[in-house]
Formats: C-alpha cells, sequence, structure tokens
C-alpha cells in the first residue's frame, strides 16, 4: 500500500536520540511545518543524535529542496552547536545516491552515515553519543532499545 499523503514525525520520547520519520511526499506546508518542528529541537540547546529514517519518502519537490537549503544555512550554527550525528535510513539505492550527492553538495558539520536498517542507524547513533562523552545516555538508550551489545572479542 503506498502513502498518499505525506507525514514528517519527530520521536524526543529517547532524548538525546532524535528520530524523524518522514513518509509520501509532503506538501509545501507539510514540509514547512516540519522545519519549524525542527527548529524547536534544536531551541534546546543541547547536544543531540538524529536518526532519519527517509525508508518510506517519496521525494522532494525542486522548491522544497531550495527552502531546505536556504534553512540549513539559516541554522547551520545551532546545527554545529547541537547536532553531534546523523544517521539516514533508506533501502533504495536511488534514494541512497541522492542523498549522497545532497550531503556531498551541503556537508554537514556533524559526522554522517547512510544505512539501509533502522538498528544499524540506531547502533550507529548511539555510538556517536557515546564517542561525544554521553555515556549515560549512551547506556540507556542501549537498555531501552533494546541494543545491549555483546563484548567483542579480540
Amino acid at each position: 500500500m503506498s502513502v498518499s499523503r505525506g507525514v514528517a514525525s519527530i520521536d524526543d520520547s529517547h532524548w538525546p536520540l532524535l528520530i524523524t520519520r518522514i513518509a509520501g511526499e509532503m506538501s509545501n506546508q507539510e514540509f514547512d511545518d516540519y522545519l519549524a518542528r525542527s527548529i524547536r529541537t534544536m531551541g534546546r540547546g543541547q547536544p543531540h543524535v538524529l536518526v532519519v529514517d527517509l525508508s518510506q519518502a517519496v521525494g522532494m519537490s525542486p522548491e522544497q529542496r531550495q527552502r531546505l537549503e536556504q534553512w540549513s544555512r539559516e541554522h547551520d550554527e545551532a546545527m554545529q552547536r547541537t547536532v553531534v550525528g546523523a544517521a539516514y535510513i533508506t533501502p533504495t539505492a536511488v534514494v541512497r545516491l541522492a542523498l549522497s550527492v545532497l550531503l556531498y553538495v551541503r556537508r554537514p558539520s556533524y559526522p554522517y552515515v547512510i544505512v539501509t536498517r533502522e538498528q544499524q542507524a540506531l547502533e550507529w547513533a548511539i555510538k556517536r553519543l557515546e564517542d561525544v562523552g554521553l555515556h549515560a545516555p549512551a547506556s540507556r538508550l542501549r537498555r531501552d532499545l533494546g541494543l545491549i551489545s555483546q563484548p567483542r572479542a579480540g
């Protein structure tokens, strides 16, 4: 079944992990509403890591791409201060390629990864929190999300 209407949800229930899920094709108003919600999240001024699930996304119009680029420029400083990393989920090669090009052209100030599965994204995001010294939230997330890893041999 295809998604006829665009939806962008932002889940901060596992803060400092922020999970965004984009499905379908958003109208310009829905896209602007999503950007406004993203600004409020950054307004907390706290370090956090993003997981962006694009597995059900249809794409952006040229106007939305332009708006996203403008938004990124306007909020670059806040993103540099608060975003410690981003993991993008997309199972399709076409979307991965388009996202890779977009991120190459407008390279974020934070580390990022493009993966095909949510578990990969969550594990990477939790590792990023550990890398920047947010060990307590990372441990809580591992426990809460059932991602307790086994010690590595060797």
